[in-house]
């Protein structure tokens, strides 16, 4: 309660609390429009006023954030003695949300696979590829500090056509028994996507008879106890 002498006047001044703004002034049930600073008169006032004030509070705009990286292996198959991973092989993208609206960005080209190698002691399983990311966006820097990003690729022995866990004259039979039914002009060999690049042993795209030869060499020097080397075998 304010007392104001019969016929007098007085100016009220409103002041928002910190992240608030001052919405709208009633004056006995009647809007009144505050100056720039956000002042009210009342003037010859010869009766009891009630000024009643709302606040609104302030929305704080959303910061740009990275919601979840997504990777996409390109391939089907890795061969356990490959050297290593190409970001050819994959597809990453980012989910952000900016100013309310969700997206996707493309972030490959500034992601590198954090991976020398394949491991080599057993000739199925799988390998864990790692990316880090050298981009300039901040929200997916900030994702990747606090998250690890990686993706499971499957590995196969190269030759290994049947599954055996080992390279040998069955693996060439199924090399040739392919490129002879190719040679018919028919694609029903029988083989999986799979068996077939496990099978394109010299990585040419295609399972011809060089392959089934060089499956032959393979088994032939692990038959009477060397080690086997494919780029002495393709030479």
């Amino acid at each position: 309660e304010i007392k104001v002498a019969e016929g007098g006047s007085i100016t009220l001044k409103i002041t928002a609390n910190p992240d608030w703004k001052l919405a709208s002034v009633f004056v006995n049930g009647s809007e009144m429009h505050p100056n720039s600073a956000n002042e009210i008169l009342l003037s010859d006032i010869r009766s009891n006023q009630n000024v009643s004030v709302v606040f609104q509070k302030i929305e704080q705009p959303e910061k740009r954030k990275c919601n979840f990286i997504d990777v996409t292996p390109k391939r089907t198959v890795w061969l356990t003695d490959e050297s290593g991973v190409s970001m050819q092989d994959f597809a990453i993208s980012a989910n952000v949300t900016d100013q309310g609206m969700v997206s996707w960005l493309d972030v490959t080209a500034d992601c590198v696979p954090d991976m020398t190698g394949m491991p080599s002691s057993e000739p199925y399983g799988s390998g864990t590829v790692r990316f880090r990311y050298q981009g300039s966006d901040t929200a997916v820097q900030e994702y990747m500090q606090q998250n690890s990003i990686s993706v499971q690729i499957p590995l196969y022995l190269r030759g290994d056509g049947d599954g055996s866990c080992e390279v040998d004259v069955i693996d060439a039979e199924l090399a040739l028994q392919s490129y002879v039914v190719r040679l018919t002009g028919s694609v029903n060999d029988g083989l999986s996507e799979v068996q077939r690049t496990v099978l394109d042993v010299d990585g040419n795209g295609e399972t011809v008879l060089e392959d089934a030869v060089y499956i032959l060499k393979y088994y032939t020097q692990s038959f009477v106890g060397l080690t086997p080397d494919w780029d002495k075998i393709f030479v």
